[in-house]
């Protein structure tokens, strides 16, 4: 994502890049320095402190002060340009942070007010200072060089008592082009011999944030205890996952053995329903085997038909009355009853007849 511009850094109004400061401006003042000390990579720092008609470059590397050079305050336009740049490089190679040059002002060139503030102006106490400065100086923000401290905070108030730190531009300007010039790079911090790397009045941040090998041991170690932490859930939601897995694979084969049984059942019923058709309806074999040996011999059948479980009987004969009591005494036939009158045939001399009757599975004897 580009972040270029402020007004990508909002999010539904919400200035994130403030937010994140924010937040990392009060993680950062929460920890003691004392604990930073040990994280974090101090870079050598050289201060240009003036002891009266000289100016001194104290080297600080690794808490030891030593004096490199001195400078007459008076003719500081007669050294060459690089000068001192000798003598910083080295330090500069030398250190595994870096260098930070530092420029002490005298007291006499300051001008410092105390002040009363809300807590919440905390984090940007040089923009809420720079309206007040033609007020609380003789000069504007375009004149000076300044910086605001903190000095106290009174949390159960929400309150902060800081102290702004001027000099004016006109006379602080001509000595900071000089000592730019005979070090050869620019000057990193503007301060003063109590506050030392508390403030700047070049309004530059302060010291960049170098960790040291503590440090990326220290989230190294953070790392392997969060990956101790996760690893037990990860491991339970993989878990989790399989037993869903299987969970829903016995449940598809529940769900095909639940249709199989169903197709059976389905199955069954039918062949259930065929069996007891055919044991209720017998076939046409059985009926004619049957009425061949009850049918006297006076009497001839032409047709049998059999539908919808009802038999037909047609045929002629003598004394074809007696037939209904025949046909009724069948294992499978009942209600015989003749379908239509019973007539002669002038031909043959024979009663023609047609009987119904239900067809019935075998009665017993």
């Amino acid at each position: 994502m580009d972040f270029s511009s402020a007004d990508k850094w909002t999010l539904f109004g919400v200035d994130v890049r403030k937010l994140l400061r924010g937040w990392w401006t009060e993680l950062s003042r929460s920890v003691p320095v004392s604990v930073k000390l040990l994280f974090v990579r101090q870079p050598a720092r050289v201060v240009i402190a003036c002891h009266g008609e000289q100016y001194a470059l104290i080297a600080d590397v690794e808490e030891r002060g030593s004096e490199i050079a001195v400078l007459d305050r008076g003719a500081l336009e007669q050294y060459p340009p690089g000068y001192l740049a000798p003598q910083l490089e080295e330090i500069d190679r030398n250190s595994a942070a870096g260098l930070e040059v530092d420029l002490l002002l005298e007291p006499s060139w300051l001008l410092r007010h105390r002040l009363e503030l809300p807590l919440q102006l905390e984090s940007n106490l040089r923009q809420s200072i720079a309206y007040q400065l033609s007020r609380l100086t003789p000069f504007s923000e375009a004149d000076l060089f300044y910086d605001v401290v903190v000095r106290e905070r009174d949390p159960g108030n929400r309150k902060i008592r800081v102290e702004l730190v001027a000099a004016p531009r006109s006379r602080v300007e001509p000595l900071l082009r000089e000592m730019n010039r005979v070090c050869a790079r620019d000057i990193d911090r503007l301060t003063t011999a109590d506050l030392g790397p508390a403030a700047n009045l070049l309004g530059r941040r302060r010291t960049r944030f170098r960790p040291n090998l503590n440090f990326w041991l220290l989230l190294a170690l953070i790392g392997c205890l969060a990956l101790l932490a996760v690893t037990p859930l990860m491991a339970k939601q993989v878990v989790a996952q399989e037993q869903k897995t299987a969970i829903r694979e016995l449940q598809q084969s529940v769900g095909e053995l639940v249709r199989q049984k169903n197709a059976i059942e389905s199955d069954g019923r039918l062949l259930a329903y065929v069996i007891d058709r055919r044991l209720q309806s017998p076939r046409v074999a059985v009926l004619v085997n049957q009425l061949s040996e009850l049918v006297p011999d006076g009497i001839y059948l032409t047709q049998l038909a059999l539908s919808k479980g009802r038999v037909r009987l047609t045929g002629q004969g003598s004394n074809v009355v007696g037939l209904i009591d025949i046909v009724n005494g069948s294992a499978f036939m009942e209600d015989a009853k003749f379908d239509s009158t019973v007539s002669r045939n002038p031909r043959t001399g024979l009663d023609q007849f047609s009987i119904g009757a239900r067809v019935v599975g075998a009665r017993p004897e």
